[in-house]
């Protein structure tokens, strides 16, 4: 019996989209699967029609190729498939194996073809492949909610079959619209509102700002534990519309008008069961309800102003000395870089 070789079939879709700029984004995305896989051995991607392929014959644990594949920002979707002639008769030899053994009580077949010279159609494909997988299991067709799903991808030269494909992130591959500063305080918006940013294809610099030695350092380790570091064109902030007293539409135009890079605040219209839901999605939930005095407890007064006004703004920074304390700022900063997959993070002083 011929061995089945597994391949790991990825697929994207808003790249697709991008027409003249479309090489640049895939060889991102490439780079970035490559790099979120390297660890594992899986070797380097390779771009097929509508899709880009990790080749994992021999691998022992093509599973976890998968699974960190569907990590990365730019994936729509990914499966585990294997390789076969673009035959009917391989493709029912590779269906055959893969459904042995399996009991499922409704299934469907998706076939799609790369190129529209193939002597059959989607739709003799799927009912040729369908009627075959009925002569061999008690089950019956279900197109709409079917309990498997049988995937036939065919191109030229090779065809591939999977099933249950995964969904991914989707969005643009990390590093294909440049960097930004994301302020990470150590609560649940801010990891949420640099996520949303990764997957719109930013680099993401973490800021962290603590209070330590007047409060304890829970949260910079929390902020560790949620940060990864590369470089800055704007700043990213967690505030949501009215989610406190401080967030109004006033208050938010004076940080504006004090910032010299542009803020972006991907978090603006959602609440705060919207944002606690993505966090748990995401898995940065539990880090960041873990009990701390973060960033700005110490500083904040009991009744923030809900409408500042320029000349407030003005009277209040008269009476710092701010390019001193931004100077203080900046001598005591330390850079921290971490490395994903490698577990380990490196810090130096700066």
């Amino acid at each position: 019996m011929t061995r089945l070789r597994p391949v790991l079939v990825v697929h994207y879709h808003e790249i697709s989209l991008k027409r003249g700029n479309r090489p640049l984004f895939l060889r991102q995305l490439r780079r970035n699967l490559e790099r979120a896989t390297g660890d594992l051995s899986a070797g380097r991607a390779r771009q097929a029609p509508g899709r880009i392929l990790l080749d994992l014959a021999g691998h022992p644990s093509p599973e976890a190729v998968r699974d960190r594949a569907l990590r990365v920002c730019g994936v729509a979707s990914a499966a585990l498939a294997y390789r076969v002639p673009s035959t009917l008769d391989a493709m029912k030899g590779v269906i055959a194996r893969l459904v042995e053994g399996r009991a499922f009580e409704s299934f469907r077949i998706t076939a799609r073809r790369a190129f529209k010279t193939y002597p059959m159609s989607s739709v003799e494909l799927n009912r040729e492949l369908g009627a075959y997988v009925l002569e061999r299991v008690p089950t019956r067709v279900d197109l709409r909610h079917p309990a498997l799903t049988i995937q036939v991808e065919v191109l030229p030269d090779e065809t591939f079959v999977s099933l249950d494909r995964s969904p991914g992130p989707g969005g643009l591959p990390v590093g294909s619209s440049g960097t930004v500063a994301a302020l990470l305080s150590g609560g649940i918006d801010s990891p949420v509102a640099a996520w949303r940013m990764m997957k719109r294809g930013c680099r993401v610099v973490f800021v962290h700002f603590h209070s330590v030695p007047y409060l304890p350092p829970t949260s910079q380790e929390k902020a560790r534990a949620l940060a990864r570091r590369e470089g800055a064109l704007a700043l990213v902030t967690g505030e949501s519309l009215g989610q406190v007293a401080s967030q109004t539409l006033e208050n938010i135009a004076r940080i504006d008008e004090a910032a010299v890079l542009p803020i972006l605040r991907p978090l603006v219209g959602m609440d705060k069961i919207e944002i606690t839901a993505e966090a748990q999605r995401l898995a940065t939930f539990e880090t960041s309800i873990e009990p701390d005095a973060d960033c700005c407890t110490l500083f904040v007064p009991k009744h923030p102003a809900t409408r500042m006004s320029q000349a407030d703004v003005g009277a209040a920074e008269a009476r710092l000395d701010v390019e001193r304390l931004v100077m203080q700022g900046v001598d005591g900063a330390v850079l921290e870089t971490f490395a994903f997959p490698a577990p380990a993070a490196a810090a130096a002083g700066g």
